[in-house]
């Protein structure tokens, strides 16, 4: 008995997958401008062809020409990505620009990427993840925050957690306003003088500028483009991705042949960018810090006990906000009853011993609560 085949039992079906086999050889073999008439069906094949440059048009074409039918197609790439070996070599190269144009698609046409495809392409495209993260549903992407959360004490800087806790302080799930008072810390600087001595000054700090992108455009590819995102840059217009607590992440697009550098990457999370969490919790108004991450205070010293009093009554009055603080937080909801009686920010208190020459030693201070500590620093 003669020995049927698939195509011998379909003959349609065969000539399609031979027509359509022939047009997607046609499509790699042939040049590709920005010229080239397309239609959705060359879109749909070339999304789905496992060609990375064709994959890369395929995008390209689907956002100029406002070709929505393809994005089931983009989201099944990137919920399947998977990153390559080397970013270094040309095929792995091709499969990064492949899914940047993708991505660059779901961006600008303002597309919902759910969770598990973030989750699949956070690692090689950590801003236009975040991007698109920023544009869910709390509800729905809060689980995929909340993991993004949890890499705040990870060896490896990445922006993921400070844009996530931003993003989840506008509806704090539970557990997470505690988790951003127990890290929190405050330190108070205490100078002890002997006389009427004015005491100044303020911490600051700056950062170092970075730049990102660059270099020639490839021949026979569409136009390649990559994100950066930017805190509190002075007199941006770009898309906010997202605003909390004073603070505002913006985002922009940038042809990748051209190049880019800023002075404003995010920063992570820090005492600083803690407290501004907590303002964002407790409504936003940022005329209301809770506590001052660094504050500078005297002492003029008459005696031990009038020292240990003063600076005691210091203590008491930063340890008291932070007490109403998370008073203010659980009357919102946003901690347990257990929660607002155990949890505070840290707060740290330096003593420098700046009397004159021979004075005798100060006494050491006790604390009465385990979240704060004292310590004499050497002038």
């Amino acid at each position: 008995m003669k020995k049927t085949t698939m195509f011998n039992r379909h003959p349609v079906i065969a000539a399609i997958v031979v027509l359509a086999s022939c047009a997607l050889a046609q499509a790699r073999a042939q040049e590709i401008t920005a010229d080239t008439k397309v239609t959705r069906a060359d879109i749909q094949t070339w999304l789905n062809s496992g060609d990375p440059r064709l994959v890369a048009w395929g995008a390209y074409f689907a956002r100029v020409n406002a070709d929505d039918q393809a994005t089931p197609a983009m989201l099944n790439l990137a919920e399947n990505w998977t990153p390559p070996e080397s970013d270094r070599d040309e095929a792995g190269r091709a499969e990064i620009n492949a899914m940047s144009d993708v991505l660059d698609t779901l961006i600008v046409r303002n597309k919902n990427v759910p969770p598990v495809a973030l989750s699949a392409i956070a690692s090689s495209f950590p801003n236009q993840s975040a991007i698109l993260a920023s544009r869910l549903p709390i509800s729905e992407a809060t689980p995929l925050l909340l993991t993004w959360y949890d890499m705040r004490n990870s060896e490896h800087p990445s922006p993921f957690p400070r844009i996530a806790a931003m993003l989840l302080s506008k509806a704090p799930p539970p557990g997470f306003a505690a988790s951003v008072l127990a890290e929190s810390e405050e330190t108070l600087h205490v100078t002890v003088v002997s006389g009427n001595y004015g005491v100044g000054g303020g911490l600051g700090s700056s950062g170092g500028c970075g730049d990102g992108g660059g270099g020639a455009p490839q021949t026979g590819w569409p136009p390649l483009f990559f994100y950066g995102i930017e805190e509190n840059a002075p007199h941006s217009h770009n898309p906010v991705l997202v605003r909390a607590g004073g603070d505002t992440i913006t985002y922009v697009r940038i042809d990748q042949h051209t190049g880019w550098g800023s002075c404003f990457y995010p920063h992570p999370l820090t005492a600083s960018t803690r407290v501004h969490l907590v303002v964002q919790m407790l409504g936003g108004d940022t005329k209301k810090i809770p506590w001052a991450v660094e504050r500078q205070d005297s002492i003029t010293y008459e005696s031990d006990s009038q020292f240990l009093r003063e600076l005691q009554d210091r203590v008491t009055q930063e340890e008291d906000q932070m007490r109403e603080t998370a008073r203010d937080l659980y009357v919102r909801g946003f901690l347990t009853g257990d929660e607002a009686d155990s949890v505070r920010p840290k707060l740290v208190v330096t003593i420098l011993d700046d009397r004159k020459a021979g004075s005798p030693p100060l006494p050491q201070p006790e604390t009465r609560d385990p979240r704060t500590s004292a310590n004499f620093i050497k002038p």
